[in-house]
């Protein structure tokens, strides 16, 4: 029974499947055939509608074609005038002149259209845009005017004049600290600017106008304090002592000293910009200066010693007031500080001078001293500043003395051997004498 019933099902199915088979030959295969056609183009638009450029710089312009889909995107550009501005087929423009031009980008398909303006302007072609200067400085800029057919002609000018100067030629003055804009400007307005930043110009160096100073109990004295370079931005100063043998009071570069102790001190200064420091020694030992007032003496031959030009400057010179009328001590010291001018030329460099003590028992040599000149030769009438130190070699009477001066020579007796010939007048405006 169940044989029966398969064979059944598979007679069905064959039955079935050549129906099928048999209806195929019946269906119109050219029912199933389609045609697609391309899209066409509807429309076309530049990134911009206009735009500038400087000389001999390039730009390319962007085309959108609609849709975005359609099948021919081809354009082609063209110039309204290829002599100020030319457009190759990838839409670079070139700015070849200064002027106006029209670039159009046109569709192959429907010849859609779209235009952009150029205009192509002139520059100022600066050899540097941005500089650094210290208060001082000077710089002359190099610049040019492209293309070389525009007027050359350039107008310099600073946005902070009181800041940075600036001449017709283009050269910069750093006046002060702070910032400014130079501007180089050309016919039409077009310019180029350069940022100028200007500093401060560092502090190298301090000096002051002793290193030593001898300050007897209760006087006052003073110290100059120089800054270097001058135009320096920051001048200010620190200023200390060591010790409380000498006060201090300071204003700006100049402080005032006064004993007020004992003991030997150092004063520094020091700047505040770079920390840079100078120090005077300011020493516990007096001076007693006496300023003598102005004279003239003459020194002729020395016939006597045979050693040069001489002759007595001061006779009966009282050094010092003192309370006794002992001996100056072996070892003292005198210095004088001194000028003069002279009636006739000095043919030898150095100058000698000495105190000679009155008393029989001891002569001129007995003191020693000499300096000598900035030139080889003291003109007449020609003001010199000399500083001499005299060391006493033997103890010398204290009030009784007379200032000699000598030029050098080497002369036998009878003669002056030093090059001069005849009496010299010196004429001494200043003469300060002081015991250290």
């Amino acid at each position: 029974m169940m044989n029966n019933i398969k064979n059944y099902a598979i007679y069905l199915i064959t039955v079935a499947v050549l129906a099928m088979a048999g209806c195929t030959d019946d269906l119109d295969k050219n029912k199933f055939k389609y045609e697609v056609k391309p899209l066409a183009v509807s429309g076309m638009k530049l990134n911009k509608n206009e735009t500038t450029l400087r000389w001999n710089t390039r730009e390319t312009l962007v085309v959108t074609i609609t849709p975005a889909l359609a099948a021919n995107k081809v354009v082609s550009w063209t110039s309204s005038d290829a002599n100020i501005a030319t457009v190759n087929s990838n839409g670079e423009v070139l700015g070849v002149e200064v002027g106006k031009a029209t670039i159009t980008a046109t569709t192959d398909d429907g010849g859609k259209t779209d235009f952009c303006e150029v205009t192509v302007e002139p520059f100022v072609e600066l050899d540097v845009t941005t500089l650094s200067l210290l208060v001082g400085d000077t710089y002359t800029f190099t610049a040019a005017v492209r293309p070389s057919t525009y007027p050359q002609t350039i107008t310099w000018s600073s946005t902070t004049a009181d800041v940075v100067t600036v001449t017709t030629d283009g050269e910069i003055t750093a006046v002060k600290n702070g910032s400014s804009n130079i501007r180089a400007t050309v016919e039409g307005g077009f310019r180029a600017s350069c940022a100028v930043n200007v500093g401060n110009v560092p502090v190298q160096s301090i000096e002051l106008d002793e290193e030593n100073i001898a300050l007897p109990f209760g006087e006052t004295t003073t110290l100059t304090a120089t800054v270097l370079p001058g135009n320096a931005a920051n001048h200010n100063l620190i200023w200390s002592v060591s010790g409380n043998g000498v006060s201090l009071h300071a204003n700006d570069h100049v402080a005032t000293l006064t004993r007020v102790g004992s003991g030997e001190v150092i004063v520094t200064v020091t700047t505040e910009d770079g920390g840079f420091k100078a120090s005077c020694k300011v020493l516990e030992k007096p001076f007693y200066p006496n300023e003598l007032e102005p004279f003239s003496a003459t020194l002729n031959d020395n016939f006597e010693y045979g050693d040069g030009y001489s002759g007595m400057i001061r006779a009966g010179t009282v050094l010092f007031d003192q309370e006794d009328d002992g001996n100056i001590p072996k070892g003292t010291i005198f210095e004088f500080d001194m000028e003069f001018t002279a009636s006739r030329d000095f043919e030898d460099e150095e100058l000698y001078a000495a105190i000679v003590d009155s008393r029989e028992v001891a002569g001129w040599w007995t003191v020693k001293g000499e300096t000598k000149t900035k030139g080889e030769l003291i003109k007449a009438g020609e003001s010199v500043s000399l500083i001499i130190t005299i060391e006493i070699t033997e103890a010398t009477s204290r009030t009784t003395c007379d200032l000699h001066f000598e030029t050098a020579g080497e002369g036998i007796p009878g003669t002056a051997d030093s090059g001069i010939i005849g009496p010299v007048t010196l004429n001494f405006t200043k003469f300060i004498l002081n015991k250290k």
